[in-house]
């Protein structure tokens, strides 16, 4: 990888006298995590099997009509309806010491051309955005700096922390804040601050594909295919270890921008703690899964099946499971599954008994799948309900949300979603996980069943914090112009999974283009505990001089990110020129033509000499998309080879 040179800092005019500023963070008090007692296998409740459907009597639609279930169809006991499958062997599902590594959430190792096998789970919290927040100047308190680092293990990418002890030294007040509630509008006048970082509405993993496969076919962009924020979601970036004690870390990285040098680049990388399997608490999960006929559909009960099967594997012994199918009837085959105590087979044999049929109704699914979760809940475990459906946005017009709100706040049920397919209504499934206090999953190639049931699915389980207010504090010689892709006017507290990350970008204007380099800036993150909801705060101060020119990929794949996604929200805005046709050169469009080209060249330069394979492969859909577009008597540039969105 060839460094980014570092800029030369403008120093400011002699005639102004500039006093360093810092932050500095409170002391810091360890947090420590006790390993879970084992729980006794015999005192929890009897396994229960059998298929028990029902009709359900069911509110009506959005639009007034009465929805009313097919007729139900009859059912034989599962041990008659199950495939000739054999069990898996006890050791598999007990598996006591396997650790789950910590994967970040928002990427997964895979090319995204092939978005193919990016598809990890996120937890319903990432995204980056930003608006002020007003506030009162705060006192900077003494500072006990981090930098316990462990330079040895280099898993998942982590690097270590830039924080340098030395250059902590000296404390001021922290910087006025700006006043007003957005920061939509730039204030030129708007120096240092405090600015909360929005982290609502995250956008679905399974952008890129749908992207990918729109641009490969030749066929229109729609306005609702491109996040409007969170951009990154879907993509790697190096991340600072987490230390003992604390629940995040953070990597920031600062340069000029490659295609604006008057402008700073700030990008974070926001981790969460993973958990491995030693560590997470026994959960009592209720699996909701969708068996409506769509599952048919692009193998989308193939890759259900092996992610079940896969999922046994990352089962506690005591963990308790509880199964409910849904279509246009419900049907509870198990409840009370123990981890550890009951034959496996039984628990594999529902799974091979899925036979897909009717139409989908969550609403009835969602709805029993609560009511089993309540009817099991038991004190020692966390409570988890899984929902596994291909939803599209057709079929979700009964409201949820006060189901999975009221389930969260009476009974403390989270609810966790993984979306099948490529026209799974992923903004509404990520909506209702965010509703439910946990996590979203896409998952659309049988590549990722690994990564959504094998190596994230403690994130799926396990949530790391709630309520996150993530806030950035800058000096008086900063001042922000935007994050990437879009501010929000109010930020959105939310929980963050185990072993998720989240990557902010943010553009800065430097006082007289005079970066000072002894200044500094800092993030802070409140949240709540999980189990017991106790407030507590995490401090990463940084000087500009850590962080400025830092050898990382980050800042320019993250700039190559949102610089691909501003050019796709601009043509997704413009309309399929008339006579156009899904080929080479078959969008008559100049205007459109000449803004491709431009990017396709900023591109071009970001990626250069950027080993990594996912920009690579965004290098390559500019130019497929760019390939459309008949340029008026211009060379139509050829379309680059990409994989084909099927293949892994």
């Amino acid at each position: 990888m060839v460094a980014a040179t570092e800029p030369d800092p403008v120093v400011p005019p002699p005639s102004v006298e500039h006093v360093p500023q810092v932050f500095t963070a409170p002391p810091h008090t360890p947090r420590t995590r006790v390993i879970p007692e084992p729980v006794e296998l015999d005192a929890l409740p009897a396994l229960t099997v059998g298929y028990r459907c029902e009709r359900v009597r069911f509110p009506p639609s959005a639009e007034g009509k009465s929805r009313v279930p097919r007729t139900r169809r009859s059912h034989t006991p599962w041990d008659v309806r199950a495939m000739d499958s054999p069990p898996l062997p006890v050791e598999r599902v007990v598996s006591s010491v396997s650790s789950v590594s910590s994967v970040s959430s928002v990427s997964s190792v895979s090319s995204v051309s092939s978005v193919s096998s990016v598809s990890s789970v996120s937890s319903v919290s990432s995204v980056s955005s930003v608006s002020s927040v007003s506030s009162a100047s705060s006192e900077a308190n003494d500072v006990n700096v981090i930098t316990e680092v462990d330079t040895q293990d280099t898993s998942d990418k982590t690097v270590p922390s830039a924080t340098d002890p030395a250059s902590q030294a000296a404390s001021m007040s922290a910087p006025s804040v700006i006043d007003g509630e957005t920061s939509e509008v730039f204030d030129e006048d708007a120096w240092g601050g405090l600015h909360r970082l929005s982290n609502d509405a995250p956008a679905t993993l399974g952008w890129v594909r749908r992207v990918s496969t729109a641009i490969t076919t030749f066929a229109p962009l729609t306005e609702d295919s491109i996040p409007s924020r969170q951009s990154m979601v879907g993509f790697t970036f190096d991340r600072a270890r987490i230390l003992e004690g604390h629940d995040f870390s953070v990597f920031a990285q600062l340069e000029t921008s490659r295609t604006t040098p008057e402008t700073w680049l700030l990008a974070m990388n926001v981790s969460s703690r993973s958990v491995g399997l030693p560590q997470r608490h026994n959960t009592a999960l209720t699996l909701v899964v969708d068996d409506s006929a769509s599952m048919n559909d692009e193998g989308r009960l193939h890759n259900l099946k092996r992610g079940l099967l896969r999922m046994l594997r990352e089962l506690k012994r005591g963990d308790v499971v509880n199964v409910v199918f849904f279509a246009d009837e419900v049907c509870t085959p198990m409840q009370n599954f123990v981890v550890g105590r009951d034959e496996p087979g039984a628990l594999t044999r529902i799974i091979h008994s899925l036979k897909p049929h009717g139409k989908t109704d969550l609403y009835a699914g969602l709805m029993r799948g609560y009511q089993v979760a309540t009817e099991t809940r038991i004190a020692s475990h966390h409570h988890r309900i899984l929902l596994l459906t291909d939803m599209s946005a057709d079929e979700s017009t009964t409201p949820i949300d006060d189901i999975v709100s009221n389930g969260y706040r009476d009974q403390h049920i989270r609810l966790s979603v993984v979306g099948f397919g490529n026209h799974s209504d992923s903004r509404f499934l990520e909506a209702s996980a965010r509703a439910g206090h946990g996590s979203f999953a896409s998952l659309t190639l049988e590549p990722q069943v690994e990564t959504v049931f094998g190596q994230d699915f403690a994130s799926l389980l396990e949530t790391a914090a709630d309520d996150v207010e993530i806030t950035l504090h800058l000096p008086n010689s900063l001042r922000l112009r935007r994050t990437s892709p879009d501010p929000v006017p109010l930020p959105l507290a939310h929980s963050v999974g185990a072993g998720t990350a989240t990557m902010f970008l943010v553009e800065l204007d430097a006082r007289a283009q005079a970066l000072a380099l002894d200044d500094g800036i800092m993030l802070e993150l409140d949240y709540a505990d999980t189990v017991n909801g106790e407030h507590l705060e995490e401090f990463f101060p940084f000087t500009l001089r850590d962080i400025v020119g830092r050898e990382s990929n980050n800042l320019r794949k993250a700039e190559l990110v949102a610089g691909f996604t501003r050019l796709l929200a601009t043509l997704a805005q413009r309309k399929p020129p008339e006579g156009w046709s899904a080929r080479p050169g078959g969008w008559p469009d100049e205007t459109a033509f000449d803004l491709c080209r431009d990017e396709q060249e900023q591109l071009e330069s970001l990626s250069t000499d950027l080993a990594d394979l996912e920009s690579d492969d965004l290098r390559v859909l500019t130019d497929n998309l760019c390939a459309r577009f008949a340029g008026g008597g211009r060379p139509t540039p050829e379309p680059s080879t990409v994989n084909d969105p099927e293949e892994p």
